[in-house]
């Protein structure tokens, strides 16, 4: 710490005389001092303005020695790390239990009763296969189920030529020959393009109208679909969806129009024989 000793104790700012100095003498007046101009205090004696100064340093703020904190080093989710641990023990203990639980099921397996079960199942199953009257079961449901099942199980590639046959030419070439045999079988006094038949119109129930009761509109669905795919065209396939939504739109108005012309007769063809796919849809 630096003193001011002498003349320089009689020059003191004037902003430190406002604050401490000149509440104590009442007034400042102003004076020359080493070749600058300033307000200073004056008060009676040296000793009492060092006293004052000595004061004012004292007074100043002072860094505080406080102790260190002391951080606490325990993690936070600690808590939470004993949890876990404490459940993956339980997942262990579980896990160490099932090599004797499945050497008990071995032990207690009785053989004799799992053969007698299995062939009871079997037979039973066996028996409800071969029951009913055959072909009027729901076969083509089961036929397309398999087919798509082989497909999907099939190795990449390696039917690659057999599918893309089966899914475009078969079903264009398919889709045209229905379409001309059902006109064919129709004959000229009932087919008309329009959804109202025709008023010699006779109701057709043998042929492929015995077999669905729209083969015109799944023969154009066939070849639409056929030729979608021989073209590779995603868009062509997509208007076919959308031709199929239509023909099943048109073909409740067109029986609306058939049931009103042919009452019960109708009523019963239609409960009898599926629309579009024969024992489907």
């Amino acid at each position: 710490m630096t003193f001011l000793a002498g003349d320089e104790l009689a020059f003191v700012p004037a902003a430190l005389c406002r604050e401490t100095l000149s509440p104590l003498w009442g007034r400042s007046t102003s004076r020359r001092h080493s070749g600058r101009t300033g307000l200073a205090c004056t008060p009676s004696s040296r000793a009492q303005r060092a006293t004052l100064l000595m004061r004012k340093v004292d007074e100043a703020p002072k860094a505080s020695k406080s102790a260190p904190e002391i951080v606490d080093a325990t993690p936070a989710n600690e808590s939470v790390t004993v949890e876990l641990g404490e459940k993956l023990q339980k997942v262990l203990e579980s896990i160490e239990k099932i090599p004797e639980a499945i050497s008990k099921k071995i032990a207690n397996f009785d053989v004799e009763k799992f053969s007698r079960d299995s062939a009871a199942y079997w037979k039973r199953v066996l028996d409800n296969t071969v029951a009913g009257e055959w072909f009027n079961r729901g076969e083509t449901y089961v036929v397309i189920q398999l087919a798509l099942i082989l497909l999907i199980l099939r190795d990449p590639g390696a039917l690659d030529p057999v599918f893309g046959f089966l899914m475009g030419p078969v079903p264009l070439f398919l889709g045209i020959y229905v379409v001309v045999q059902a006109i064919r079988e129709l004959g000229p006094e009932n087919f008309v393009p329009w959804v109202k038949p025709p008023a010699s119109a006779a109701l057709k129930t043998d042929g492929l109208y015995g077999l669905m009761r729209h083969p015109i509109y799944t023969g154009i669905v066939l070849t639409s679909f056929g030729f979608s795919t021989v073209s590779h065209s995603p868009e062509r396939l997509v208007l076919t969806l959308a031709l199929f939504y239509f023909f099943t739109r048109k073909a409740t108005e067109e029986e609306k129009y058939l049931i009103e012309r042919f009452g019960k007769e109708y009523e019963e063809y239609a409960a009898r024989v599926k629309a579009f796919i024969p024992n489907v849809f």
